[in-house]
């Protein structure tokens, strides 16, 4: 997991740092709306109450191929 880095009062944030952290977050962005978009689907923000094993799989790998399918 990448954290951005932050300025202190005694060193501030140089071209370097701005870089990184942009790179960070176009990553995160990405990964936020994939998430944000599975949940859109129901897949991953309803708790599934099923007891057979793996079956909540069968739910979110779905959700996440339309959401792979929709980006490309």
């Amino acid at each position: 997991m990448c954290v951005p880095i932050k300025a202190s009062k005694r060193r501030p944030r140089d071209e370097q740092d701005w870089q990184g952290n942009r790179l960070v977050s176009r990553h995160r962005v990405v990964a936020e709306h994939s998430i944000e978009s599975m949940k859109r689907y129901h897949a991953v923000a309803v708790l599934f109450r099923n007891r057979k094993p793996k079956t909540d799989e069968h739910f979110n790998l779905p959700a996440a191929g339309l959401w792979n399918y929709f980006i490309n």
